[in-house]
């Protein structure tokens, strides 16, 4: 039980970490790879190993169960993470824009900036460790929020975006849906239940 507990504080210190890494890219990090002391990779692994050994699963079983499980972390910090990085609350200053071509403005340019900066740091995880997302904008919350920057943006551009993220978002549920239909049928039932205590599985 007490391991149980710890993998459970562990997991919510995953989720908090992921849902303000974009905030710590985006300003400068002393140390290699510009990420100071913490290593997000590392982390990871770690809760990884922290799986397996709550699951019981033996090497040829985590082979199996490791990927999967990694899948549904990412669908749900995606999920979790909604309008972290593109709501106004988040904005530098806090101001509200005063129309396309001054605080709004600005603003898209800076965030486009961090967001090529933050897939630049994405694509190297994919070629030398295992990647560690961040919420970023996605491109429909992106595409919503430029017209919201608008002051005098037309009430059908509106609908039509906020269809668009609407979608988009049901569109990521039913892949985490699939996900976790995947990981559960490779489970036995106490792991099943072991994951469902620990939000991972409904």
């Amino acid at each position: 039980m007490k391991s149980l507990k710890k993998l459970v504080f562990a997991s919510l210190v995953f989720a908090s970490v992921a849902m303000v890494v974009a905030t710590v890219q985006a300003q400068p990090q002393q140390g290699p790879g510009g990420r100071g002391n913490f290593d997000p990779a590392q982390f990871r692994e770690r809760m990884m190993e922290g799986y397996k050994d709550m699951l019981g699963a033996s090497d040829d079983e985590w082979t199996i169960i490791k990927p999967l499980i990694s899948d549904v972390m990412d669908k749900q910090m995606a999920t979790r993470s909604r309008g972290m990085g593109a709501g106004m609350m988040f904005r530098r200053g806090g101001d509200r824009p005063q129309g396309p071509d001054q605080q709004g403005a600005a603003a898209r340019q800076d965030r486009r900036g961090q967001d090529r900066q933050g897939q630049d740091r994405q694509g190297q995880d994919r070629q030398g460790r295992p990647g560690f997302g961040g919420p970023t904008p996605s491109p429909e919350e992106d595409a919503l929020q430029q017209v919201l920057d608008q002051n005098d943006a037309k009430a059908e551009d509106i609908a039509t975006k906020l269809k668009a993220l609407r979608d988009a978002r049901k569109k990521a549920d039913a892949d985490l849906e699939a996900a976790q239909a995947k990981l559960q049928a490779v489970l036995t039932v106490r792991q099943e239940a072991q994951l469902v205590m620990m939000g991972m599985l409904k």
